[in-house]
Formats: C-alpha cells, sequence, structure tokens
C-alpha cells in the first residue's frame, strides 16, 4: 500500500465504498479510521468485516460528517461517482485505483 494514501487518510473518518475482495484489502490497510463500508447492494446491508458494518447511500448519509472521507474501491466507478454526487453531495471522495502503484 503507497504511504501516501496512509498518510492522507491518517486522521480522518473514511468510509470505503464497496464491500468487495478492494474494499476489505484497503479495510485492513487503513485500520481503524475506517468507519464503516457503502455499497449499492441491499443484500450485503449489515454485514460486516473486521468490526466494520455496511450501510447504504441513505443510510450512511444521516451520520457521515463533510469532514469524512470516502475511498471508492469498486472498479465501476462511473456507477458510483453519480450516486455520491446526489446521495452525498458535500462529502469529499477519492478513488483508491489513483493512488496504486
Amino acid at each position: 500500500m503507497p504511504n501516501r494514501i496512509i498518510e492522507y487518510v491518517n486522521h480522518k473518518n473514511v468510509y470505503i465504498f464497496g464491500f468487495g475482495v478492494a474494499g476489505k484489502w484497503l479495510r485492513d490497510q487503513i485500520g481503524n479510521n475506517v468507519k464503516g463500508f457503502i455499497d449499492n447492494n441491499l443484500k450485503k446491508n449489515k454485514s460486516s468485516y473486521s468490526d466494520t458494518i455496511v450501510y447504504s447511500p441513505d443510510q450512511v448519509k444521516e451520520f457521515i460528517g463533510e469532514d469524512d472521507l470516502i475511498i471508492i474501491s469498486v472498479l465501476d466507478i462511473v456507477d458510483i461517482v453519480p450516486v455520491l454526487n446526489k446521495k452525498l453531495p458535500n462529502i469529499k471522495w477519492i478513488a483508491l485505483g489513483s493512488y496504486l502503484d
């Protein structure tokens, strides 16, 4: 994991969009800064990995803060960005892929 993403998220509450292999891997790399997963698939709702719960975009908007960060870990980012722009417009997000070597 590149140090630059770890340094970037070091003092932020992080939510990972995508409860797949990449999202779980990212959770392992970041650790306690991850406050939850976000996923559109309602079948994954309330699942957990390393004590980190999966929320829908509608659920997470009730408690996510403007200083928090979402890291998109899914490949189909073109499907995710419109969801974030509509449901969580004031929350900063970055794509995991841009930080991988």
